[in-house]
């Protein structure tokens, strides 16, 4: 299994996951996670991209995508595929 795998079963099985089992695990990596807890390091091209999108949401051109229905759409790709 790769580790996109590995990620993408974790970051399903977090989202899923009751209250004691994520504060049980955020326990295990916490000193880790507050070290590594800096700003991504991102390229020219992705930081394009973050700017114009986050021109596009100011503008009104753009209204985003609310948690839930990002959540729901994510749900139905992954029944599909």
């Amino acid at each position: 299994m790769t580790a996109a795998m590995k990620r993408d079963h974790l970051l399903t099985y977090l989202a899923e996951a009751n209250e004691k089992k994520v504060t049980a695990l955020y326990s295990l990596l916490e000193d880790e996670i507050k070290e590594s807890n800096t700003a991504p390091a991102f390229t020219e091209t992705q930081l394009e991209i973050i700017e114009e999108r986050r021109a596009a949401l100011l503008s009104g051109k753009d209204k985003g995508i609310d948690w839930q229905t990002m959540h729901n759409n994510i749900r139905k790709k992954k029944k599909v595929a």
